[in-house]
């Protein structure tokens, strides 16, 4: 509930002014070193509307707000709407009259000088980079914090209402996957073209040129002549000077000026709960950051974010390369310095690809090697016990495949009959067939695919009808080069053995009858389902149910069980009786003999006593 505070409140407890009850539409909406903003509607004719004016402060999930606009709209329902920005903007209220020019002065310095005096309470951060910070005159604190991180190349502001802080990231890398059949209503692609440069004039110390003064893009017939400039302060020599403008145009530079940025919108429904601004997700397979969130924290799980691939200047890059100590500590650009730069984006090309390995891997051999444990899996679909198809592995003991099948919200346990002669391609629920990677040397059979090794076999893929007349291989002719391809892909094909009579034994699961609720059904039944076993949560209990296969009395998928609901404990074993109350919690209405009931125990009994046989 949003909790409304007078302009000059400190403490923010309690329900300040008043409890903003009615409030509707709430939504949130931040971006990282951007706006944060608070935006509600309220009935205007609600006595509480006429405290809701600007400068009072909203408090919504422990954030704090200061109202900023109010429109009251006369539509038929007289709504007031709101606008609150972040208390963080308070900020923007004082004047810096200057902060000079400095070199080689710690970020954090800089960042506390200029909330110096503003009642905001910087927060210690590791991240302190060296900069040379280029001064500024007549501002707010926010102009020149966000100043200092285009000096620095990198950093972020984290705002915690009046605490704040500078950090090199915000959010964590939780590479939550963006899925359309999951936790994606819609997808959004967007191409950024207004900052390129494809003619870059660089300056550097006491503006210093390169020899014709600037240096064209190997892209620049793309987009054409896009001028613009950018100044290295630290660099004393044009060649030096030439060489770091080049890397802005490397294709191995991330963060490349001649590039369009690229972002994804989408609208995200948050399942597992807690996304953030700054964390990443995965959108095929690629890792990207949210960098714009709007999220209704009273209405749903359902949010906007903006996400898109983390811009790494070469600031970036080089502060990167001094954390790890590969930077002389002046700050000064040289050759070798340079090529450590592009040795250091070489080593993120081959991880990249590293990535698409795993990626297109479906062996758990492969997640070992590649790491010693996996700390996040994500999978569509999950069975147990594989050795017992492959055909590679010794023959199960008795011909049988015990397995557990995961999927959606499903925890399915079979057994099922496995050939020890028949064999069948194996292929994913998907339909997609499985290959080996390789057949040959040690490598042979390890690994799996679901890409054609005709594709990604680079000597077979260039075989064609004019260089392969013949049609050989393995010494073996063929009629035409899909015969002799279709050979080729044979022997990759990864192949299982057959199974027969798969039987559930147990499924635990969620939406048993369209509620959304948890379920166990114990066995498999006849073809109608009679002879299983259930217990289940549904809106108003808890059930333990069996059907039956049918008897004298009882007809077949006639339910026998229990129920326990708020007021008792219900059974039913035969049609005419119903779901007749044993008695509140059930306990006095059930007695447990080793012998058949006799008359004196009916007699004593009460009204609708259950008696339970057992041996001893």
């Amino acid at each position: 509930m949003l909790i409304l505070y007078d302009r000059d409140e400190s403490g923010f407890s309690g329900n300040g002014l008043a409890a903003l009850n009615l409030a509707f539409s709430v939504r949130v909406l931040e971006e990282i070193n951007g706006p944060c903003e608070l935006s509600f509607s309220y009935p205007a004719g609600d006595p509480k509307a006429a405290l809701i004016t600007r400068f009072r402060v909203v408090k919504c999930e422990g954030r704090l707000f200061r109202v900023s606009r109010t429109e009251r709209a006369e539509d038929g329902r007289s709504v007031l709407s709101v606008t609150a920005n972040h208390i963080y903007d308070d900020c923007k209220n004082f004047h810096i009259r200057e902060m000079p020019e400095v070199s080689g002065a710690g970020a954090q310095e800089l960042f506390a000088l200029a909330f110096a005096g503003t009642g905001f309470n910087v927060l210690p951060s590791e991240f302190n980079p060296v900069v040379d910070f280029t001064g500024i005159t007549d501002a707010t604190p926010d102009e020149a914090a966000q100043l200092l991180i285009k000096c620095a190349g990198r950093g972020e502001i984290f705002k915690d209402n009046k605490n704040v802080a500078l950090v090199e990231r915000l959010g964590a890398d939780k590479r939550v996957p963006l899925r359309l059949d999951y936790n994606v209503k819609e997808l959004k692609r967007f191409e950024d073209c207004s900052g390129i440069i494809t003619r870059l004039y660089p300056y550097g110390r006491d503006d210093l040129t390169i020899e014709g003064g600037y240096i064209d893009s190997p892209d620049i017939s793309l987009y054409g002549v896009r001028e613009g400039s950018l100044r290295y302060r630290e660099i004393g020599d044009a060649a030096a000077l030439l060489a770091r403008a080049s890397l802005e145009f490397s294709p191995a530079n991330p963060g490349r000026i001649d590039a369009p940025g690229v972002s994804f919108q989408a609208e995200f429904i948050d399942r597992e709960g807690g996304l953030s601004l700054g964390d990443s997700v995965l959108l095929d397979g690629e890792a990207l950051r949210v960098s714009r969130l709007i999220k209704y924290p009273y209405e749903s799980v359902l949010a906007e974010i903006t996400a898109g691939r983390p811009k790494r200047g070469i600031a970036a890059v080089i502060g990167e390369l001094e954390r790890a100590g590969k930077r002389p500590p002046k700050v000064r650009v040289t050759q070798q310095v340079i090529n450590e730069i592009r040795q250091d984006m070489s080593l993120e090309i081959h991880n990249a690809a590293m990535e698409v390995f795993k990626t297109e891997t479906l062996s758990a051999e492969t997640a070992q090697i590649n790491a010693a444990w996996i700390r996040e899996l994500y999978v569509q679909w999950l069975e147990t016990n594989f050795e017992a198809i492959d055909p590679r592995r010794p023959y199960p003991a008795g011909g049988k495949r015990p397995f557990i099948r995961v999927h959606n919200q499903n925890i399915e346990h079979f057994i099922s009959d496995v050939s020890e002669e028949e064999v069948e391609d194996f292929k994913l629920p998907s339909g997609q067939q499985v290959y080996y990677t390789s057949i040959e040397a040690e490598e042979a059979f390890k690994y799996f695919t679901v890409t054609d090794p005709v594709k990604w076999n680079a000597e077979f893929r260039s075989v064609t009808e004019e260089n392969a007349p013949e049609y050989s291989y393995l010494g073996a002719h063929y009629e035409s080069l899909a015969q002799l391809r279709e050979a080729y892909r044979e022997n990759f094909r990864v192949k299982a053995r057959k199974q027969t009579n798969m039987i559930p034994r147990k499924t635990q699961g969620f939406n048993m009858n369209g509620l959304n609720e948890p379920w166990d059904v114990w066995g498999r039944g006849d073809e109608a389902g009679n002879g299983c076993g259930y217990q289940y949560k549904d809106l108003d209990g808890f059930n333990l149910i069996y059907t039956s296969r049918g008897a004298a009395e009882i007809p077949p998928g006639f339910e026998i069980g229990l129920k326990l609901r708020d007021d008792g404990v219900y059974t039913r074993s035969l049609p005419e009786e119903g779901w007749v109350k044993l008695g509140a919690g059930g306990a006095a209405n059930i007695v447990f003999l080793n012998r058949a009931p006799e008359a004196a125990d009916i007699a004593g009994a009460a009204e609708n006593t259950l008696f339970v046989q057992y041996a001893d």
